[in-house]
C-alpha cells in the first residue's frame, strides 16, 4: 500500500506535437488527447508551458539546464574566496533570478 506512484513522461517533442494539434490543425483540446491517449488537463498544461516558453515569460528546457549547471560550478567555488552569491530559482513558474 505504501508503493510510490510513478508517473508517465512525455518527451518534449511528443508534447509539442501534441500542442500543434490544437494550435495548427484546429482539433480541440478534448480531441486531441483523447486520440492521443492522454488526459485534457495534461494537455492543457503543456499548452499553456510551451506558450509562456515561445513568449519569453518561461525559461526553455534549455535555459534551465544551463542555470542548473551554472548552480553547480558555482557551489564547486570555495568559501575562502569571499564569493557571495545568492540564487533564487522559482522552477515553478520558470522565473531565475541571480543576485550577486
Amino acid at each position: 500500500m505504501n508503493e510510490k506512484r510513478t508517473y508517465k513522461r512525455y518527451p518534449v517533442s511528443f508534447k509539442e506535437e501534441a500542442v500543434a494539434l490544437v494550435a495548427e490543425q484546429g482539433y480541440t483540446v478534448i480531441e486531441a488527447a483523447k486520440s492521443l491517449g492522454i488526459r485534457p488537463n495534461q494537455l492543457y498544461d503543456w499548452k499553456a508551458k510551451l506558450e509562456a516558453q515561445k513568449s519569453g515569460e518561461a525559461l526553455s528546457v534549455d535555459e534551465r539546464e544551463e542555470l542548473v549547471q551554472e548552480d553547480q560550478r558555482d557551489s564547486d567555488i570555495p568559501a575562502s574566496q569571499g564569493t557571495r552569491c545568492i540564487k533564487a530559482q522559482l522552477m515553478k513558474i520558470g522565473w531565475a533570478f541571480l543576485i550577486c
